[in-house]
C-alpha cells in the first residue's frame, strides 16, 4: 500500500497510475463527503465520472460499494 498524498491510498505503484486518472483521483479526493481517504485499486482507470466503480467505508468502517455502467 502507497500513498499519492494524505486522501490518496493506492494498492498499486502510483507511477503506472495514467496522468489523466491520477487527476482524476485527485479530483474525487477533494469532494467534501470523502472521509480519510481514497482508495485505489489495482484495476485503476480512467472513467466517466469516478472510474466506474464506487466503494466507500464510513466511519463505522462497513464496505459499501457498487460497479456502474
Amino acid at each position: 500500500m502507497e500513498t499519492i498524498n494524505d486522501k490518496i491510498v493506492t494498492f498499486l505503484n502510483p507511477k503506472t497510475i495514467e496522468p489523466a486518472a491520477k487527476q482524476q483521483l485527485e479530483n474525487i479526493a477533494e469532494l467534501p463527503f470523502v472521509f480519510k481517504h481514497v482508495a485505489v485499486m489495482p484495476d485503476c482507470h480512467l472513467g466517466k465520472g469516478a472510474d466506474g466503480r464506487i466503494g466507500h467505508c464510513d466511519e463505522g468502517s462497513h464496505h459499501t460499494g457498487s460497479r456502474r455502467s
